[in-house]
């Protein structure tokens, strides 16, 4: 949908719904589940609960994810709840463990953790950050309701047929971020890069000792070629941005 403002100009909905996540962030970075507490997102900062006996409890959470997967959550209570954590279903193995001894079990896309909880507990969740590759859908032919007339909130049906050239292309995701090229990295987007891919789909890319891409970005990646070079790339939502051919952006990398 659209919202048409006094002046006549609308806009669509992807402001609205941002807009709404971002409030909802600091909603759902914790909840209150009937036994205990939810931990949903990774984000640095305190929070502070009141527990069932009344007592207080505060999470300590430090952590530079998305950048690894490392969350170290502190931990000052002095009560026995539930705590759930959030193993998300990108991370091929998440392990918790508790003043440095595994703990947990997994239960429905959480690592439940229940335990009479002492001062100084310390939390550590390490998620899987690996690098793999996404390969276009094969469709052939379809119809697609991509084709909106804004004016009167009306979509059309398209006929398409994929394009051969697709699957000369593939995506690369490290943990919950979309890598990207950026032609400020120094290479054309034009031309095939042999990425080396396993038969699994995983790629052993690499944080760089320091880095080199000259723009603000979340996260930059270097990425193996088979001939033993690497390539650099960085999340998705820092490519691009200038609008010119000196920032030339694809998530879609053109391969061999």
């Amino acid at each position: 949908g659209f919202k048409v403002m006094s002046d006549g100009h609308y806009y669509g909905c992807c402001a609205c719904i941002g807009s709404a996540g971002n409030g909802l962030i600091p909603k759902i970075t914790m909840l209150r589940a009937h036994d205990g507490y939810v931990l949903n997102l990774f984000i640095n900062g305190a929070i502070k609960v009141k527990t069932d006996s009344g007592r207080d409890a505060v999470f300590d959470i430090h952590t530079d994810y998305p950048v690894t997967g490392c969350v170290s959550v502190s931990l000052e209570a002095d009560d026995e709840f539930t705590l759930y954590i959030r193993d998300p279903h990108w991370s091929a193995k998440t392990t918790v463990s508790v003043n440095g001894e595994e703990a947990g079990e997994h239960s429905g896309g959480y690592i439940k953790i229940r335990r009479c909880w002492q001062q100084g507990d310390c939390i550590e969740i390490n998620l899987d950050m690996s690098t793999k590759a996404v390969y276009p859908v094969r469709y052939g032919h379809e119809i697609l309701m991509n084709k909106v007339i804004w004016g009167h909130n009306y979509i059309v049906p398209t006929y398409d047929e994929q394009d051969p050239e697709a699957f000369k292309h593939i995506a690369l995701i490290r943990g919950p971020i979309v890598l990207a090229q950026d032609s400020r990295n120094g290479y054309s987007l034009d031309e095939p890069m042999d990425i080396d891919v396993d038969s699994s789909g995983h790629i052993s890319a690499r944080l760089p000792n320091y880095d080199t891409a000259p723009y603000s970005h979340i996260v930059e990646v270097e990425i193996p070629l088979k001939d033993g070079n690497f390539v650099t790339v960085t999340d998705y939502a820092s490519v691009g941005k200038l609008w010119t051919e000196e920032s030339r952006a694809a998530a879609w990398i053109r391969v061999k």
